[in-house]
């Protein structure tokens, strides 16, 4: 499986046609799978990322991510940030995450799952899964028959066509089934519903099973649902939680609820629906008035968690265990999955290692025909060492097959029981935070001070020491600071930073920078010495002979060392040159003069010094431009001569990176086949009558890293557009168009098909179509005595000869 692994930057990562593994790491990148079954991961950064052909698994991190499946069943992650999620072509899985989200399904019947921001969702064509989770979420079904859950939230569901289930969750939600036959559960909250099209089932009932709550409403008839459409010998209100007809008391509104229906639960007292627009006193008994008298399980079974909590020891043991009861029915082999998302602890795929704390995994129970014992759900634990408190996991019930349905408890909460302890005291790592640091010598009468920190990482348990002592090939002497080294440092239990300072002796005499060579020795307490013991400091000289001149070089408001700092022009593209202003200073008491700049390959002067002498306390700039001809990496000496004493020449280095400058990539397909550009193997629309045109549709897609750009089209005669064609695709994106084949007369019609773009080596992009048109058919009659053909309009008699009375003769 190769492996292709960005930076820190923004990176560019494509793969092959095999299996590939994709990690972009920190930076905003843009990835794609191209064919295999890939695992891409953004990681940090707003990443954009296209899995394309392939089951592909699809990671955006955090960050706010662009997410692509692309063509095949995908899985599809948001993780942290508002990101958006496509699942294009496939049976696909996408996980949105924290933030707020939107996920679009396409073709395919499609899963949604969110977390707990405020989430959008489309499913799209196809049987689709939406579950909101947290939130306030909007979720959108398309076609077909979906399922949807809002869960906790003020949530909007819009079913759309199809005969949908739906599900509000708690909280107060509005929830429309749109076109076909729905089924419309309230649940908990005061919820506005609206059946629409086609015959409706509304269910409100008892709900004993959650605890604080007695029924789907409340004892406020504002906490009833509210319906809308409700229409009498349409649709249907269904009872559940043992509820039936004789325990409702249903009675007109009055007030702001006149011309109403009020159901209420009789032993509750709570108020279950408002039915707008309805008479109650049409509602005399339960048969044939629109309220069945319960609700009536199918055969096959109800799935729920037995309990809303569960309880697991991080070494998998149970103390509470997660099981799945099966009620009300026992026919024909049923299964169910249950979803783990959300909550403290942190999901991720095998191989399980720190930090994830589970299999994210969805887990499949199963029951055979006849079955009705509670199952127990094993969750993959990773039992790490570290000691990091209880971790919850929130667990969803989704896609039951074999006729079962998911009962009122479909969603739990697992606690994860941290079972380690810190035995043995980890006393830690020390380690001074930088290799370098440095300070103003000052002036007599001033005050400075050397400060390096010594870090501690890895632990912060019990009380440690260790020593700093002087280091060999130190500069400086007694004359430029106090050295009271060694010095011990001690460390608290908890303590992580410390500081260590050594005091500079000022003077006015002006000399060479000096360096004092710091080390970490005898660590104390168990503790150990890290990757970094050992740092230098320079005391910087500021002090000017009464007679020189002293230079100081600035890259914009940047002081530049002598022959120390390099000096980075960034990265650029083919043909994007960058120039860099850079100033001299003489912060010196006499004339500063200055030589020819030298400068490295790759690198070129674009104005020179205004003056080659610069008077004491005056400034002057050069500019210097990278050449950005060709791709590479370029780094090399600037150097120019003066007669400052130490510094002379003054050198620094410059480098710079040149790359390709992004290019579209056109690629055409019909149907999933990829059209090779110039082909004379012709499309073929095939044969068709006068009057029956046939349409086909391809698909062009921007492979490349810029924006393609439609620019010109034609077709041979006999064939036209249908609609318009895409005038631009952003990069990793696709569009189609479609070309009919007129069939207004007949004949064979073939050519090419050209479309002009911005693509270097394939514009235009054509290749060969044809197709034939042949006239109606039409009848032709034929009649025949015996095996003589008969001439229509023909004077001559067809003979029945002579035959007596009562003796019929038939031909």
């Amino acid at each position: 499986m190769p492996a292709f692994l960005g930076t820190v930057d923004n990176d560019f990562l494509d793969g092959t046609a095999d299996a590939d593994t994709l990690r972009g790491f920190a930076g905003n990148d843009t990835i794609f799978g191209r064919e295999g079954n890939d695992l891409l991961n953004g990681d940090e950064g707003d990443d954009l990322l296209n899995g394309n052909q392939g089951e592909d698994t699809v990671t955006g991190g955090d960050g706010n991510d662009w997410v692509r499946g692309g063509q095949d069943n995908d899985q599809l992650f948001g993780d942290a940030g508002n990101d958006t999620l496509h699942g294009d072509r496939g049976s696909d899985t996408a996980f949105g995450g924290d933030g707020d989200d939107l996920l679009f399904g396409d073709t395919g019947a499609e899963a949604h799952f969110t977390g707990n921001g405020n989430d959008v969702l489309y499913g799209g064509l196809g049987n689709d899964t939406l579950f909101g989770l947290g939130g306030n979420d909007q979720l959108f079904g398309g076609d077909r028959d979906d399922l949807f859950c809002g869960n906790k939230g003020d949530d909007t569901v819009f079913g759309g066509n199809g005969n949908d289930l739906i599900r509000g969750g708690q909280d107060n939600d509005l929830l429309f089934g749109d076109a076909g036959n729905d089924t419309i559960y309230g649940d908990l909250g005061a919820d506005t519903v609206t059946g629409g099209e086609g015959n409706d089932t509304f269910i409100i009932g008892r709900r004993d099973d959650v605890p604080g709550f007695r029924t789907t409403g409340g004892l406020n008839i504002i906490d009833a649902d509210r319906i809308a459409d409700f229409t009498k010998g349409k649709d249907t209100i269904q009872l559940i939680g043992g509820l039936t007809f004789e325990d409702l008391n249903i009675f007109n509104g009055s007030g702001t609820n006149t011309g109403d229906t009020i159901i209420q639960d009789k032993s509750t007292g709570e108020y279950l629906a408002i039915l707008q627009g309805i008479d109650a006193t049409t509602f005399t008994a339960p048969e044939p008035a629109p309220i069945p008298r319960g609700n009536t399980p199918p055969a096959n079974g109800i799935l729920q968690f037995s309990a809303p909590t569960f309880i697991l020891n991080e070494d998998g043991t149970p103390v509470a265990a997660v099981t799945i009861t099966r009620t009300n029915g026992s026919s024909g082999a049923i299964a169910v999955q249950v979803l783990l998302n959300g909550g403290s602890a942190i999901g991720g795929a095998t191989p399980l290692a720190a930090p994830k704390d589970y299999d994210n995994s969805f887990i499949t129970v199963n029951w055979a025909d006849g079955d009705t014992s509670a199952k127990t759900v094993t969750v993959p634990i990773f039992n790490d060492p570290e000691v990091e408190g209880n971790e919850t996991v929130n667990l969803t019930l989704v896609s039951p097959t074999g006729g079962a349905t998911i009962g009122t408890q479909n969603t739990a909460v697992l606690t994860i029981v941290d079972d380690d302890t810190q035995s043995t005291p980890i006393p830690g790592t020390l380690s001074f935070t930088s290799a370098n640091y440095s300070a103003q010598e000052g002036n007599s009468g001033t005050t400075n001070k050397i400060v390096a920190t010594i870090k501690r990482t890895g632990g912060s348990d019990r009380l440690v020491t260790v020593q700093v002592q002087l280091g060999e090939g130190s500069t400086a002497t007694a004359n430029d600071f106090t050295n009271n080294l060694p010095i011990t440092v001690t460390f608290n239990p908890g303590e992580t930073s410390k500081d260590v300072e050594l005091p500079i002796i000022e003077d006015t005499i002006p000399e060479g920078d000096e360096t004092i060579n710091l080390k970490l020795i005898n660590p104390t307490g168990g503790a150990n010495l890290g990757t970094q013991p050992t740092a230098t400091y320079r005391i910087i000289n500021d002090d000017i002979a009464a007679t020189e001149p002293e230079i100081e070089v600035l890259d914009e408001s940047v002081n530049i060392a002598d022959g120390k700092d390099s000096v980075n022009f960034g990265s650029t593209t083919v043909g994007e040159d960058i120039t860099k202003t850079f100033t001299v200073k003489n912060i010196g008491n006499v004339d500063l003069n200055l030589s020819t700049i030298n400068l490295p390959n790759g690198f070129s002067l674009t104005s020179g010094f205004a003056t080659s002498t610069l008077a004491a306390g005056t400034q002057t700039t050069f500019s210097v431009k990278f050449d950005a001809s060709a791709t590479g990496t370029t780094s090399g000496t600037l150097s120019f001569g003066n007669n400052d004493s130490d510094e002379n020449p003054f050198d620094f280095t410059l480098e710079g990176t040149v790359t390709e400058v992004p290019v579209p990539e056109i690629e055409v397909l019909d149907g999933q086949n990829n059209i090779t550009d110039g082909t004379t193997t012709a499309i073929d629309f095939g044969s068709t009558n006068i009057g029956n045109a046939v349409t086909k549709t391809f698909t062009v897609r921007n492979i490349g890293a810029a924006t393609l750009n439609i620019l010109n089209s034609n077709l041979p005669d006999g064939f036209s557009w249908v609609g318009t064609l895409p005038s631009s695709i952003a990069p990793g994106d696709s569009a189609t168009f479609e070309v009919q084949l007129d069939a207004t007369k007949a004949g064979s019609f073939n050519g090419t098909l050209l479309l002009t773009n911005n693509d270097s080596d394939e514009s235009p992009f054509d290749f060969a179509i044809q197709g034939t048109v042949t006239e109606v058919p039409v009848p032709e009659i034929e009649v025949l005595d015996g095996q003589n053909n008969i001439t229509d309009g023909t004077n001559t008699a067809i003979d029945f000869g002579i035959t007596d009375i009562g003796n019929a003769v038939t031909k």
